[in-house]
């Protein structure tokens, strides 16, 4: 039978039934006989079926009922049967047909092959040999047929010629074979060896007339359940080789029970519980109720059964009420009815020496009272012999030679209220489920994925049972009743008296249906869920008082409320009232194992017993509501007081200024369990934003302006001791893929920079953790977030954050600050970090050496830091110390760091060691030491190389923008006068090998104020960046303003023209033989560029192998600062006028232009006008000109002793012609103008008169 029951309703009450008895005849429960017929086979390749070795022929829906009729294909019984040719031996071969139906005597139903054996050799065997093989309809699929199949050869003879054969049949793996009692067949060795295989062959070589059907000429076989078996049909050859017509022998294979000759009975059993009497019309089975059991056999075979038994014991649930009735052939006979039977001495229920006919049917009828007092469900097995009995109603699939006549319609009709089952090959036990005298009871369930809000129903939740937990039942009043526990359905039971009860689960015996990872400590589990007063209550998360802890079980008798004191509660209760009419089965209570619901330092409903949990319980199938499946999430459900969906009014709160303040009285449990997040977010939404508001700076970081968030104020708030160092760590992650989300975590360590003390630290097997949006060293109603040494003390001894080794974590959004310790340490090996959008202020208050980032440590490295504000930290804002690099520090804002004060004081905004670290887009500005400080080897750390800084805005540090170390230098805060000047040859150890940076020698721009022509001094193949500077005191750099990037020696967009080399030596910039380069660069590519900006530059080495000594990707520190300057461009225009013959001083009116005409005699005036149309001042400009010949220059032109007139802008001046008195002079033959500086744009003109001699 199918595992899966398909019920049906007996009023209200679902009944299961199945007897099994076992008789002594056929060994299997569904012996009923199959009758076959084997017609119009069809070759498995289409057409007629071949006969030749290896064909196969399919015979459709070979199974009939008792008219012959084939059962419906989708019938369970059916099958179709493929007969393949598995041999043809001793020269036989197949004639004809392989089924030829057309001889005398021969039934269409029969299988009639015909076997050849012309040319056998003298003496022996010529046969074929044919594998029947059961299939579901269709298809190639095997099944075994489900019954007992009788086969039959008949006319098993001779061939009556000289030739003298003699024919043999053998059945291969049959359950019995044999002859009639007079017979012409012989048993011989089978052809397959083997005991369960027969041969049958006949005695003499007489043929007989036609097919025979005398039973002296057959042999029949009985197959219980076949699968596949194989039958053999041939002929023994005698003296003489065969031939002729007589050597094809025609054999005929019934597969029916009425030719066989072999008897033997077919039993079948059935079983069914029908709820006769119900005492209190409830439609239910319960106590005094008469449940009968109805068992019918039918014997499908063809022999009786004798002395036939049936035994049944019954369960002690119920008692037998009598009587029995037997009903044989459809006939009430109480003489086969055993009249002692009383289903526990005495379980035979018939009388000995009752015989089941062949054809047959015996019902038996065994009235019961039950006698369970309580809910639940018990069993009933019959057992005799070795047949079973199965429950059955009218949708049973019943044998198909059994029909209305014997007895089965009033059979089925009778069963009409009992549970379906199809007849397959299942055995099932008879089970009754019965409700019990009127009680109490319910289920405890788990609410595995409950995500927080209102309590979740047993079906609304999918709660999983929980078996052995244990129920306690009270009065009203409170007195102790009883005590029981939940069975494998989580369900309980009180059998009581009517009246009003209270119901108490004690929450430390529920369990969790998830596995437990391997050394788990119990977990405590968190009422979410429960039925009261005939409601439910999804208001009663926490229990009672989620402040305290749930009381140990009542084993005292106690009353209930001696359970609640100052610290416990008896926290799952329920009210109920039990009648005598109907129980009460529907009080159940729900728990889950992630809820956090007090601030109490332990116990159920704590953050530490949510850890516990967590670490205790595996995550498989978990899948939160609200949450990443997969994952743990604490769910926070702190009472403000008021009522929230899951939290009924009247709580207390447990809210300090709006936050769920937890105070660990000991050091917590570490997270073990990969995939637990510990998410404050859920306090906000399931209770509500209790501490409104953000905090944090906000705005933007880095060059590239990357939005900074502020952060909500968090509405949980995790406390420790503040700088009496009680407690190292607040949560210590030790797991893989582990969560921190939106917590104020503050006031943890026992000492600044140790790997023990941090408000989280995280340790070696801690791979892939995300610590995000929480305020980490700040207190979540802090008001401002103004950490600063000098001005705030610290709030705790550790780290903000450290992680020990652990790699690939994430740290975002998260303010934090004011700690004795670091912002974040990733030491001892840790890589792979992200740090991003956080806000890090005012840490290492007092350790002037500990920093705001620090990527410290043998192998730590391959970080990134990007996006954050990282400011008035007392030692370095970002920094490497020992690691190995690679780091990428990228868009930050670094500002105000190295506050601190005293011998450890280490002061740079960043500061590098090891090789490989990208330093981008960084803005770097007002440390109280260098912006950037490069270290070199301290005799145990190497020099830091290849370390490249790159488009960063570095400016008003109080040291030098980019300090690059040597070995003789501090590598704390550097060494005065900081600037490391160029070498020759550049062959040098230290931070970045020293890298020579570059040394200008122009920074002009053009007449025409289009392009800005860079001239200078740089190693071969460097990578030039050029900057805006900010100028500080050192005069090298700072580089404020990001302009462009131009690598020596390369053509392209910006082509250095200059192929040559050169020396420089400079008191400031030092000395160098290396290449010169000059570029020319659009003023459209140099934003704010004009005359007078200053400029400084970075070398970056691109290939060490160019570079001569540096690594590649080193970066120098910033060159001295070169001012741009311009080109100046006078323009001059000079004309005349013929003013005729005036006197000296008169104004003259004629009209300027290039060409007049004048007599001797006349006066000429001549006009010279300049302008400066270059980009910057002309500087000593002296205007000369000759006096044309046959002309003299008036000395005395305008005035006496004054023959120039000088105007600049709308200013006029008359001048001296005599030399030296005033900027002008002018002799009968020359003129000359001193006119000094004239700015880009001013105008001037001089004028002078002469007379045409």
């Amino acid at each position: 039978m199918p595992a899966l029951l398909r019920r049906l309703r007996l009023g209200k009450v679902p009944l299961i039934g199945m007897l099994l008895a076992l008789l002594s005849v056929s060994g299997v429960s569904h012996a009923a006989t199959l009758n076959l017929v084997f017609q119009n086979g069809v070759s498995s390749a289409g057409g007629a079926c071949a006969t030749t070795v290896g064909s196969v022929c399919r015979f459709r829906n070979v199974v009939v009922d008792s008219a012959n009729a084939p059962l419906a294909s989708s019938n369970p019984l059916q099958r179709d049967v493929l007969v393949t040719v598995t041999a043809l031996s001793g020269n036989a071969r197949l004639s004809g047909a392989l089924d030829d139906d057309s001889g005398t005597n021969i039934g269409a139903s029969f299988f009639a092959p015909t076997t050849d054996v012309t040319s056998t050799p003298v003496n022996t065997d010529g046969y074929a040999s044919f594998s029947f093989q059961f299939v579901t309809p269709g298809t190639s699929t095997v099944q075994a047929a489900d019954g007992t199949v009788f086969i039959t050869a008949f006319d098993v003879d001779g061939d009556g010629a000289t030739n003298g054969l003699r024919e043999f049949n053998e059945f291969d793996g049959a359950a019995r074979t044999g002859l009639a009692a007079t017979t012409n067949l012989d048993p011989i060795t089978p052809i397959n060896a083997g005991a369960a295989n027969a041969r049958y062959r006949s005695r003499t070589s007489a043929a007989l007339a036609g097919i025979s059907t005398a039973d002296t000429n057959k042999a029949s076989a009985v197959y219980t359940n076949p699968g596949t078996f194989t039958l053999i049909t041939g002929s023994t050859a005698g003296a003489q080789v065969c031939s002729g017509v007589a050597c094809a022998r025609l054999n005929a294979f019934s597969f029916q029970i009425s030719p066989s000759v072999v008897t033997t009975s077919v039993l079948n059993g059935y079983k069914a519980a029908r709820l006769t009497t119900d005492v209190n019309n409830d439609g239910r089975v319960g106590t005094d109720d008469t449940v009968t059991y109805t068992v019918t056999y039918a014997n499908t075979g063809n022999a009786p059964a004798t002395n036939f038994q049936v035994t049944d014991a019954l369960p002690a649930d119920v008692t037998f009420k009598g009587p029995l009735t037997v009903t044989v052939n459809g006939t009430v006979t109480a003489s086969a009815a055993n009249t002692t039977y009383n289903g526990t001495t005495q379980t035979g229920l018939l009388a000995s020496g009752v015989t089941l006919p062949a054809g047959g049917t015996v019902v038996i009828s065994i009235p019961t009272t039950v006698v369970r007092t309580v809910a639940g469900t018990f069993t009933n097995q019959a057992v005799s012999g070795t047949i079973s009995t199965d429950n059955v109603d009218a949708s049973a699939t019943y044998p198909p030679s059994v029909g209305t006549t014997t007895g089965w319609t009033a059979f089925t009709t009778n069963l009409s209220g009992s549970v379906a089952q199809t007849m397959t090959t299942d055995v099932l036990a008879t089970s009754v489920t019965t409700v019990g005298a009127p009680g109490i009871g319910g289920v405890v369930f788990e609410d595995v994925n409950y995500g927080g809000g209102a309590g979740r129903s047993r079906a609304g939740a999918a709660g999983v049972a929980r078996p052995g937990v244990r129920v306690e039942l009270y009065t009203a009043a409170g007195a102790f009743v009883a005590a029981t526990t939940t069975d494998a359905n989580g369900a309980y039971t009180f059998q009581t008296a009517a009246g009003s009860y209270v119901v108490r689960v004690v929450n430390s015996t529920v369990t969790s249906s998830r596995a437990l990872n391997a050394g788990a400590t119990t977990p405590l589990a968190v009422q979410t869920f429960r039925t009261s007063g005939g409601a439910d209550d999804v208001n009663r998360v926490g229990g009672e008082n989620p402040q305290l802890v749930d009381a140990a079980a009542n084993t005292s008798s106690a009353a209930l409320n001696t359970l609640n004191t100052s610290t416990t509660a008896a926290q799952s209760v329920g009210a109920v009232t039990a009648v005598n009419t109907a129980a009460v089965t529907t009080l159940d209570f729900g728990f889950n194992f992630d809820t956090v619901v007090s601030t109490r330092d332990a116990g159920q409903g704590s953050l530490r017993q949510f850890i516990l949990n967590s670490n205790a319980l595996t995550n498989t199938g978990l899948a939160q509501v609200g949450q990443t499946a997969g994952t743990e999430t604490s769910i926070f459900m702190i009472s403000d007081g008021v009522a929230r969906p899951g939290l009924r009014s009247g709580l207390p709160s447990q809210l300090t200024a709006g936050v769920a303040v937890i105070t660990p009285a000991s050091l917590l449990p570490a997270v073990t369990d990969s995939y637990t997040v510990i998410s404050g977010l859920t306090q906000t939404a399931n209770v509500g934003d209790s501490n409104p508001g953000t905090l944090g700076t906000g705005g933007t970081v880095g060059v590239d302006a990357l939005a900074l968030p502020v952060q909500n104020r968090p509405d949980v708030q995790l406390t420790g001791a503040g700088t009496t160092a009680a407690f190292a760590t607040g949560l210590d992650l030790q797991a893989s893929n582990t969560t921190v989300r939106g917590l104020s975590i503050t006031g943890f360590g026992t000492a600044a920079n140790t790997n023990t003390s941090a408000n989280i630290r995280i340790g070696a097997s801690a791979q892939n953790t995300l610590i995000e949006r929480n305020f980490l060293g700040i207190a979540a109603t802090r008001p401002t977030f103004d950490c600063r040494t000098g001005t705030t003390a610290a709030t705790g001894l550790g780290d903000n954050i450290r992680a020990i080794g652990g790699d690939n974590g994430t740290v975002q959004d998260n303010l934090m600050g004011c700690s004795a310790g670091k912002g974040i340490g990733l030491e001892a090996g840790s890589t792979g970090w992200l740090v991003v959008r956080n806000e890090i202020r005012g840490n290492g208050i007092g350790n002037s050496n500990l920093d705001g980032v620090d990527l410290e440590g043998a192998g730590s490295g391959s970080h990134t830091v990007r996006g954050n504000l990282i400011v008035n930290n007392e030692g370095v804002g970002i920094d490497s110390y020992g690691g190995q690099g690679s780091n990428t520090i990228e868009n930050n804002t670094v500002l105000s760091n190295g506050l601190g004060t005293g011998a450890n004081l280490e002061n740079p905004g960043i500061r590098l060691f090891g090789t490989g670290n990208t330093i981008r887009r960084n803005i770097i500005t007002a440390n109280r030491g260098a912006g950037v400080l490069v270290t070199a080897s301290n005799g145990t750390l190497p020099d830091a190389t290849g370390n490249t800084l790159t488009q960063n805005s570095i400016f008003d540090n109080s040291g030098i923008g980019i300090d690059l170390a040597s070995a003789a230098d501090s590598q704390a805060v550097g060494t005065s006068p900081f600037v490391t000047r160029n070498d020759a040859g550049d062959v040098d150890t230290g931070g970045n090998a020293l890298l020579n940076f570059p040394v200008f020698s122009g920074a002009v721009i053009d007449a025409a104020g289009k392009n800005l022509t860079l001239s200078g001094f740089a190693r071969p193949g460097v990578l030039i960046e050029l900057f805006v500077a900010a100028p500080d005191p050192s005069n090298f750099g700072e580089g404020k303003t990001y302009l462009v990037s131009l690598t020596e020696g390369a053509s392209g967009t910006f082509s250095d023209t200059n192929a040559g080399t050169g020396t420089y030596t400079d008191v400031n910039a030092g000395t160098d033989t290396t290449n010169r380069f000059t570029f020319v660069v659009p003023l459209t590519s140099l934003a704010g560029v004009q005359l007078g900006t200053k400029l400084t530059a970075t070398a970056t080495c691109l290939s060490s192998a160019t570079c001569t000594a540096a690594p590649t990707g080193s970066t120098s520190e910033f060159s001295l600062i070169t001012t741009v300057t311009g080109t100046p461009l006078v323009n001059l225009t000079k004309s005349v006028r013929n003013c005729g013959p005036i006197a000296p001083g008169a104004a003259c009116t004629g009209t300027y232009g290039v060409n007049v005409v004048g007599k001797p005699g006349d006066v000429l005036e001549y006009k010279i006008d300049y302008v400066n149309v270059g980009v910057d001042t002309a500087t000593d400009l002296v205007i000369i000109d000759n006096v044309p010949a046959n002309s003299t220059a008036l000395q005395s032109g305008f005035a006496s002793g004054r023959g120039l007139s000088w105007t600049v802008g709308s200013t006029s001046t008359l001048l001296t012609s005599a030399a030296g008195d005033d900027a002008g002079t002018l002799s009968p033959t020359r003129l000359q103008l001193n006119v000094g500086s004239v700015a880009p744009g001013a105008t001037g003109s001089v004028v002078f008169r002469t007379t045409i001699q």
